[in-house]
């Protein structure tokens, strides 16, 4: 498959039939994120397969409480930070006389556990040369995302449905997805046969997103 039309052709899936990957098409998916660039060719990801039952439930679980509290947040209602708590117990806590907005409701999240694969993407922030680039210490995030579109484009050529996943609470979760305390965890990529074609997405027209400077012009907006 030519890689313009893998690009043009991927979608995000959130429909899976329940047949298992092949181990060759997990290992192939995560080889293609190896090659992604890297600072300095510091290649500072790290890779978690899962398909247990336990660990899908824990992650539904942790994205229901992840959207539960941010659109509580949103909501105008300013909970104290997340990283200060471990979710679990603040959903014991409840609300008192306030309540989450219900368009939490809307946006499902059972899929999650009929997810045939889990790959968790962390990134050590320690293994990248951010030091150059005016004290910044985020080249290991990017560096994941760039391995992470890799994994997506090489799943859709296999034959593979896969969606880039974000809704997570990082400090609760990845104890229980085996993530070292000191990794960042920067995305779960789901994978498995897609059950059906996922809904073709828009695309703005590159003519109104570039601009091309001509010599001696000042770059602005």
């Amino acid at each position: 498959m030519e890689v313009l039309e893998a690009i043009r052709g991927r979608r995000s899936c959130r429909r899976y039939d329940p047949r298992p990957v092949e181990q060759e098409k997990l290992l192939a998916v995560v080889e293609a994120a190896t090659w992604a660039p890297s600072p300095g060719n510091s290649q500072p990801w790290r890779f978690v397969i899962m398909q247990d039952a336990a660990r899908k439930k824990a992650i539904r679980e942790n994205a229901r409480l992840a959207l539960r509290y941010h659109l509580y947040e949103v909501s105008g209602f300013q909970l104290p930070a997340l990283h200060r708590f471990d979710l679990r117990p603040l959903d014991g806590v409840g609300f008192g006389s306030h309540r989450p907005p219900p368009v939490h409701e809307s946006y499902h999240l059972d899929f999650l556990e009929r997810v045939p694969v889990f790959v968790a993407v962390a990134a050590d922030p320690r293994a990248t040369p951010d030091w150059v680039n005016e004290g910044r210490d985020d080249g290991h995030k990017y560096a994941a995302a760039a391995a992470i579109q890799n994994m997506l484009l090489a799943a859709y050529s296999l034959g593979l449905g896969s969606l880039w996943f974000t809704l997570f609470h990082e400090r609760s979760l990845k104890p229980q997805l085996g993530v070292a305390p000191q990794l960042h965890l920067v995305a779960l990529v789901c994978l498995g046969y897609a059950a059906g074609a996922p809904p073709r997405g828009h695309r703005r027209e590159v003519s109104d997103l570039v601009r091309f400077l001509k010599e001696g012009e000042e770059d602005g907006t």
